[in-house]
């Protein structure tokens, strides 16, 4: 009867643990405290976020702006375990850099509208002008934002979709935010650089290969 009601010995689960100095050691508990990393032997790694820190960015990317961001992500501390790709609705990692060029490409789409809903409401300032390079942006655009919101709304789970959501609208916000705190005149000067850049295609993403070319060349079936 003892050895019937005697419960059987739990298997110890081991921790690979890296401390914030680098230093490995090994636990039967998963350490609390934030600044080290650990892993389950046996298990698989984390995935990598969805999105690369900092990549996000409302100016243009031009190979000196591509080329100072990868820099800037290399600087930062690499993880203490290799990250899985992070997947998708169906199950397949998505290739490397598809989603940030999705999350840039859709960011674009919302800073055009943006500024054209700022800057209408700035008198004498004319809603047509706006209106006009807010049109032809999208005409101009059209195939990689089409094809940006196929990929989302495919591949994206509804969770990565609410979190490329809120990452567009949370960093537009802060980007905007000097702007909109301009007295009346300034941000008119502001507006009007704003809609001679739309006019001179500085804000077509179709233009920029590090935005277009990860969606155009994702071969995504119908």
């Amino acid at each position: 009867m003892l050895l019937a009601g005697a419960e059987a010995p739990v298997a110890a689960q081991t921790y690979n643990i890296v401390g914030p100095d680098g230093r490995i050691t090994y636990s039967d508990r998963k350490p609390t405290d934030p600044k080290m990393q650990s892993l389950q032997l046996g298990h698989e790694p984390p995935p990598a976020p969805l999105f690369t820190p900092g990549a996000l960015s409302f100016e243009p990317q031009t190979p000196a702006t591509v080329a100072a961001a990868a820099a800037a992500r290399r600087a930062q501390p690499a993880p203490a375990f290799p990250r899985r790709p992070p997947v998708g609705a169906t199950g397949v990692p998505f290739p490397p850099g598809l989603t940030d060029a999705v999350l840039n490409v859709i960011g674009r789409r919302e800073l055009v509208q943006a500024i054209t809903e700022l800057c209408t409401h700035n008198p004498p300032a004319s809603p047509l002008r706006y209106e006009n390079e807010l049109r032809d942006w999208k005409k101009r655009n059209a195939p990689l934002v089409g094809k940006s919101e196929r990929i989302v709304f495919g591949l994206f789970t509804t969770e990565q979709r609410e979190l490329l959501r809120a990452t567009v609208q949370s960093q537009l916000q802060d980007y905007l935010a000097a702007t909109t705190a301009l007295p009346v005149p300034a941000r008119i000067a502001w507006c009007d650089r704003s809609a001679d850049n739309l006019a001179k295609g500085g804000l077509d993403a179709i233009n920029e290969s590090p935005l277009s070319g990860p969606v155009m060349n994702f071969p995504l079936g119908d």
